[in-house]
Parts: C-alpha cells; sequence; structure tokens
C-alpha cells in the first residue's frame, strides 16, 4: 500500500444518500491508515449525527464552516449544536469558502460564526481558500466541466485576519493545527 504514503484522510458528502452507513463502514479503515474524514454538506445533517462522529475515534473535518450559513447567525440551533459538537476533542472546523455559506458580498455575515468558531476551540480550526473555486451550478451536466467562481483570493485572506485579529491564534490556525492533524515534518 505504498501509494497511499502521503493521504491524510477521504471526503465525504452528507448529499449521498448512504452518508451515514459510509461513515460507519469505512471508519474502522479510516482509524487504522491514521486518516481523518472531512466532511463536507449541511449543517443540520451534520449535527444530526453529532454523536456518530465524536465517537469515530479519529479526527474529523467539518468543510466550510461545518454547513453554516451566515445569514442564520450564532443563535441558530444548529450552530449552537456545531459548537458543542467541538467539545469532542477530534472534531475540527475548516473556515473556507464562505462566498458558498453567504450571499452577501464580502462575507459580513461570516464575520460573527468564525468569530465564535475560533473562541469555541481555537486548537480545532483550520483555514483554506477553497481554491481553485468550483462552481456551484448543478444544472450543468456531471460530463461537463463546469466554470470556476471568479473570487478575490486576497480577500479572502484579509477576511481570516478581520475574523481572528490575534496574530498568536491566527498562527495557530494556519500552521499549529494543520501541522498536527496532516502530520507536517516539523522544521530541525
Amino acid at each position: 500500500m505504498a501509494w497511499l504514503r502521503g493521504f491524510r484522510g477521504a471526503r465525504v458528502n452528507t448529499a449521498n444518500p448512504a452518508f451515514e452507513e459510509t461513515l460507519a463502514a469505512f471508519a474502522p479503515k479510516f482509524r487504522s491508515l491514521d486518516w481523518h474524514v472531512q466532511i463536507v454538506g449541511r449543517i443540520d445533517l451534520i449535527v444530526a449525527r453529532a454523536a456518530l462522529l465524536a465517537g469515530l475515534g479519529h479526527p474529523v473535518v467539518l468543510d466550510h464552516f461545518g454547513g453554516a450559513r451566515g445569514e442564520d447567525g450564532t443563535q441558530a440551533k444548529e450552530f449552537q449544536a456545531l459548537l458543542n459538537l467541538l467539545q469532542a476533542r477530534n472534531v475540527y472546523v475548516k473556515l473556507s469558502a464562505p462566498y458558498d455559506r453567504t450571499r452577501s458580498p464580502g462575507y459580513p455575515e461570516m464575520t460573527a460564526l468564525a468569530r465564535a468558531l475560533i473562541e469555541a476551540k481555537p486548537d480545532r480550526m483550520l483555514w483554506g481558500t477553497n481554491w481553485p473555486h468550483p462552481g456551484q451550478d448543478r444544472s450543468i451536466p456531471v460530463s461537463q466541466i463546469s466554470p470556476y467562481q471568479k473570487i478575490d483570493n486576497e480577500m479572502l485572506v484579509e477576511r481570516l485576519s478581520e475574523w481572528c485579529p490575534d496574530a498568536a491564534a491566527r498562527k495557530r490556525i494556519l500552521v499549529d493545527n494543520p501541522e498536527l492533524l496532516y502530520r507536517f515534518p516539523t522544521a530541525a
């Protein structure tokens, strides 16, 4: 299995009709490979399986703000359940693709969500741009390549600085947490 060297995880989508069964079936394999599972999708489907995710026995990364939508705010019951799920200690949230989590240009609604997540568990936050920003047009047949979204990557970096103004916490999100999760070799 030398071809697996360097892999760190596998991604599962909540849109999969067999989402829960897939997680249950593959969890022992992921654990034996020392992989994490990355989940992308709807927050309601993620938090409905909080007990399963917390009990998987290996790291779980919830992509794209764990599916939280900016317009729903921090008091939404699903977002509060997401904050509770972070207490499981094996769950990470990736602060990525804010443009898919809100309709507002500049993503102002995402600030409160990002700050609440960072405050809850800074040691379980990750950041990513989601480059090359895949399109969201589901009307395009799967046999065709959908166009990428035009996203201002510099603004994504600026947003992280707004969400997390503390330089030490930003270093944790950008360097320390990914280094631990992905087992990057440390500099000698």
